[in-house]
């Protein structure tokens, strides 16, 4: 009987893991690949290994930025405080003065508000001044941003917002600041003064009524009088002289309302005609910043670049490191199980 021989079983042939393209070795591969041989070092060792690269980058973003802040012209800061009283906040307490018409809202909003920037362009004419031309097309909206960026409002506490201004020239800067301020006050004095008007005007009403009322009473009583001589001789005075007592009464109590009522108005027309707006008023007002010289501003700029760019630089290697790593960890679990 012949013996069949089998023929050999060939080795099973284990799939190949995928190669890594950036360090180059396999994923079962034991032997410490050379790509990731930093991820043992310190990251100071590195920085020194790589050192000639991060001062070129820094200086390079330096240079572009020392650029700008030299071609850039020194601006001044100059500030006005201002003063905001609070309203009454007590319940159950009255008063016949009217609140202050302002109030912090109020005045962060207008501060805001084109009707600012309005005023102070035509005032001041900024727009000129920022070197804007009648030509330049959306002449306005780039005379509201240099505004925006160069006016601003900084609340310091509850009630006190300062008016901070940036210009080339400090005697300018200063100028609109107070002119920013004297804006506020004057339009919280005519928004006081409207407000004074209304009640004035209520009051008058009041008046009417008031007098009215008096000169009603006033009849009743002489038509009363009237009567009690024509019954004085009769002897039945006595429930008309309860009625006079009541009669009386309410001519009084007449008379003192229309009397308070001339005295609020009075008073309305008083308070209308002050020259300074209640609950608001100047802490500091603005003076030219004239001690700091232009070298040392743009030396700040300077220091503030080279600051800039270290810190971008710096960042962005450290976001590249870690974004590396991690790149690399889920590459090695990926060919791990694609060996597995």
């Amino acid at each position: 009987m012949e013996t069949v021989t089998r023929p050999a079983r060939p080795n099973r042939i284990e799939p190949k893991p995928f190669l890594d393209p950036e360090t180059a070795f396999y994923a079962d591969d034991t032997s410490e690949p050379t790509g990731m041989k930093h991820d043992h070092e310190t990251l100071l060792e590195y920085l020194r290994k790589k050192g000639t690269w991060i001062t070129v980058a820094i200086v390079a973003l330096s240079s572009c930025f020392i650029a700008i802040a030299m071609e850039t012209p020194p601006l001044y800061t100059s500030y006005t405080s201002i003063f905001v009283q609070p309203k009454n906040t007590i319940v159950g307490e009255a008063s016949i003065f009217p609140e202050p018409s302002a109030d912090l809202l109020w005045v962060l909003s207008e501060l805001a508000s084109t009707s600012f920037q309005d005023h102070l362009n035509e005032q001041f004419d900024l727009r000129t001044h920022y070197g804007i031309g009648a030509n330049v097309p959306n002449g306005n909206l780039i005379c509201y941003e240099f505004m925006n960026a160069r006016i601003r409002a900084k609340q310091i506490d509850k009630f006190t917002v300062n008016i901070v201004v940036q210009d080339q020239d400090p005697l300018f800067a200063a100028e609109i600041a107070n002119g920013a301020a004297q804006y506020l006050f004057q339009r919280c004095l005519a928004d006081f003064r409207g407000r004074q008007e209304i009640l004035i005007r209520s009051y008058e009403k009041l008046i009417a009524q008031d007098q009215a009322n008096f000169d009603t009473q006033l009849s009743v009583l002489s038509a009363t009088l009237d009567k009690a001589q024509s019954l004085r001789s009769d002897g039945e005075l006595t429930d008309l002289e309860i009625k006079l007592t009541g009669i009386m009464n309410r001519v009084e109590s007449a008379n003192a309302e229309l009397i308070g009522a001339l005295k609020l108005q009075e008073i309305a027309k008083t308070l209308k005609d002050q020259e300074l707006a209640p609950g608001i008023h100047l802490v500091r007002k603005a003076m030219p910043d004239i001690s700091t010289e232009p070298n040392m501003i743009i030396l700040q700029r300077i220091l503030g670049a080279l600051l800039i760019a270290m810190v971008m630089v710096f960042g962005g290697f450290v976001f590249w490191r870690v974004r590396r790593t991690q790149f690399k960890e889920n590459w090695v679990s990926l060919n791990t199980l694609h060996g597995s």
